[in-house]
């Protein structure tokens, strides 16, 4: 007899063995070499020992000890590095004279297994999709040509609801699909179901038909639909699900078969699964089992398994090996088989045991696979436009080289950074609800214009197109992203926009100077002409002729008022940006509080100022202390007599400038007459001595000449408050 710990050591499974407390009583060599064990692991704690194990197995282990019956089950897990990993394993209880005595683990990775049928599943949904649409009213239907094309009907082909609904196959299909239709059309209630078709030709196609009522004053007056040829995708979910079905009821039963061969006698020892595997009877076999295996084995594959047996060291006494199996009875099949070779003193082969599985489904699968695959990733590396497979927390886990070029990163880099981590915080706010919605399955994909950070910490501008790829149970197994990056075409249109704005403001400055030029220039042209004839009228009066040398003195301290005015907006339009510095805002605002002291104590204004001491604006010091003395005197000037004068300075910090806001309580602007006046030129409100209507001109063109901005927003008899904003 074979000695059972040598089995348990020498078995090419990770397998454990368990005492009743979860101490390790043994394992094999496999499990030791997969999860980097030392030899020193006999009755220490085995959750301890590998703390990284999902928690679902401890669960399992729980059941079992209560009598619960064997265990299986497969889950996903992240390990501490981040790293994704399926593990599956099966739990059996092990007794000692009907006393239970421990626990028997076979654990295996089966991560590369999982994401190889997931990226098939999805690689395998094909891209036929037709419309169709019925009218209710005039009884008319319309399907397109891939509709057609799906049916194989003409295309002058014209479809009526009986015949459409009659396509679908007689039974379970054609029922439920009548009831969709008329739920549709007396409830309004939409549809999408999968069900089978049979063409004109007589083929059986599985399709995916979706309906969508459209009701008025809550009656259906017309449906429109699509209809999807998933025959391919469908048929591959159904063999994927009896093929898991399969091995699901062989994983209950223990499902690996195991064997032994001594190379010196021949003796071989099969269990009852290995007949299974090989599609045998046990009683009907009258062959010893040794020749029996090397007639059914393909011979070139026979005779690398010997070959492999005999090239076997004490270093490397494992391998595993896929071989083909042909019999009448069950046709071609794939066995892999995990050998662990036994040497005698001489270092020579002397036993084999090993565990095989049936793998024909799975080769198939395979085979199916890689043609997908490549398919997908020639798709995938050879794009034009940026393309990542992101996961449901939004890491990368695959990208191309277009996309790592517009983000300034390797390929490699990208893999594992959370696109969260690269967005600009004000698309991420609107990105997060698509996301979470696509997540859940509440919508299949979505496109938006958004913004990304390059390795260099400048802005990409991209269109983003996100889709989600569900696995078999209509989970989210991935994302497809497709970003198009537009950076270039973005910040030229921002380029021209610019442009654009500063072309039509020194537009809108000419005309408006020229317009003021021109009419106060003639105006005093006007008034000295006059003046002059009246001078020269030699039957005016010596007292007339002093009356009119004053009003000529008058008229010419007017023009130079004006020209001294005109030549301020002309000096303000002669500095440049060059001239700017940076200015620390609270010292100019302290300083003109200090000069109108006087002004504020006599007229009993109370006056609150809030401005941080570490807040600079870019600009022109004595344009600033314009902007500060012109905004407070009127804010003094135009108070309200009716109640006690209030002035409130606020400054306040935005990403991109820094604002001011000087309030007031006073008289007010009554803005729905002059909201396009407040900063013309000898535009005034009031009837104050001292108002010349040049103060807000002159300080609009202080502000804007410094790349800046001014507002106003006022009621009458309530305030006004006057916002201006700076570059940082």
């Amino acid at each position: 007899m074979v000695d059972n710990k040598l089995i348990l050591d020498q078995a090419p499974l990770p397998i454990a063995l368990l005492d009743l407390d979860y101490h390790i009583l043994g394992l094999s060599k496999k499990w030791r070499d997969t999860y980097n064990l030392s030899e020193n692991y006999k009755d220490k704690p085995f959750f301890k020992l590998m703390p990284n194990l999902p928690n679902e197995l401890k669960i399992d282990l729980d059941y079992c000890r209560e009598g619960l019956g064997e265990r299986e089950d497969e889950v996903k897990c992240y390990l501490p590095s981040g790293k994704l990993v399926w593990y599956k394993w099966q739990i059996s209880q092990y007794f000692d004279n009907d006393k239970p005595s421990g626990f028997i683990v076979f654990l295996t990775d089966t991560t590369k297994e999982n994401l190889d049928k997931q990226l098939f599943a999805k690689s395998q949904q094909v891209a036929r999709i037709g419309g169709w649409e019925v009218d209710l009213i005039n009884n008319q239907m319309y399907w397109c040509n891939i509709t057609k094309k799906i049916h194989e009907v003409p295309e002058d082909f014209v479809p009526n609801l009986e015949t459409g609904i009659n396509f679908y196959k007689e039974g379970y299909s054609r029922n439920l699909i009548t009831e969709k239709v008329t739920q549709g059309i007396e409830k309004g209630l939409p549809w999408d179901v999968e069900l089978q078709i049979i063409t004109q030709s007589g083929k059986e196609l599985w399709v995916r038909a979706k309906g969508e009522p459209e009701l008025v004053d809550n009656k259906c007056v017309r449906i429109c639909g699509t209809f999807q040829d998933i025959d391919f995708r469908k048929k591959t979910e159904l063999k994927y699900k009896r093929t898991r079905d399969r091995l699901q009821m062989a994983t209950a039963k223990a499902g690996f078969g195991i064997w032994e061969i001594d190379l010196i006698t021949s003796e071989v020892v099969w269990d009852d699964n290995m007949y299974k595997i090989y599609g045998l009877k046990k009683k009907i076999v009258d062959k010893d089992l040794r020749t029996l295996f090397s007639e059914i084995v393909y011979p070139e594959d026979y005779a690398e398994l010997n070959r492999l047996i005999e090239k076997a060291t004490p270093e490397n006494d494992q391998f595993t090996f896929i071989f083909r199996t042909k019999q009448d009875a069950v046709g071609l099949r794939y066995i892999k088989g995990m050998h662990t070779v036994i040497l005698g003193e001489d270092n020579k082969p002397c036993k084999v045991i090993g565990i095989a599985e049936d793998v024909t489904e799975f080769v198939e699968t395979q085979k199916q696979l890689v043609s997908v695959e490549g398919a997908l990733d020639a798709l995938f590396e050879n794009s034009a436009i940026g393309m990542a497979l992101v996961d449901g927390e939004a890491k990368i886990l695959k990208a191309n080289l277009p996309l790592a070029k517009s983000l300034g990163y390797k390929v490699d880099e990208l893999l594992g950074i959370n696109f969260r981590s690269i967005s600009h915080p004000e698309d991420l706010e609107r990105d997060i609800p698509n996301f979470i919605s696509l997540r859940r399955g509440e919508i299949s994909n979505y496109k938006t214009e958004k913004r990304y950070f390059h390795k260099n910490g400048s802005v990409v501008h991209v269109i983003m197109n996100a889709t989600v790829r569900l696995d078999l149970g209509d989970n989210l197994s991935y994302l497809i992203v497709q970003l198009v990056d537009i950076t270039k075409q973005k910040n030229t249109e921002n380029k021209l926009k610019g442009l654009l704005e500063i072309s039509n403001k020194q537009n809108e400055s000419l005309l408006n100077f020229a317009h003021i030029v021109s009419h106060n220039l003639r105006s005093h042209a006007s008034n000295l002409t006059m003046i002059s004839s009246l001078l020269i009228d030699n039957e005016v009066e010596e007292d007339e002729k002093e009356q009119t040398l004053d009003m000529l003195n008058e008229a010419s301290e007017g023009l130079n008022e004006t020209i001294f005015h005109l030549n301020e907006v002309v000096q303000v339009k002669l500095n440049t940006h060059n001239k700017m510095g940076r200015i620390n805002l609270l010292d100019l605002i302290e300083k003109v509080v200090k000069n109108y002291e006087m002004e504020l104590e006599k007229n009993e204004i109370k006056l609150a100022v809030n401005c941080s001491n570490r807040i600079e604006v870019l600009g022109l010091a004595n344009y600033v202390e314009s902007i500060l003395t012109n905004l407070l005197s009127n804010a003094i000037k135009y108070k309200s007599p009716q109640r006690r004068p209030m002035i409130n300075i606020a400054v306040r910090e935005t990403e991109d400038s820094i604002v001011l806001d000087v309030a007031d309580n006073g008289l007010g602007i009554d803005l729905k007459r002059h909201a396009n006046k407040v900063f013309g030129m000898y535009k005034t409100f009031h009837n104050h001595p001292e108002a010349k209507g040049v103060g807000l001109f002159i300080i609009k063109n202080q502000i804007e000449s410094m790349g800046g901005r001014i507002s106003v927003t006022s009621n009458l008899d309530v305030g006004s408050t006057f916002t201006v904003h700076f570059n940082k």
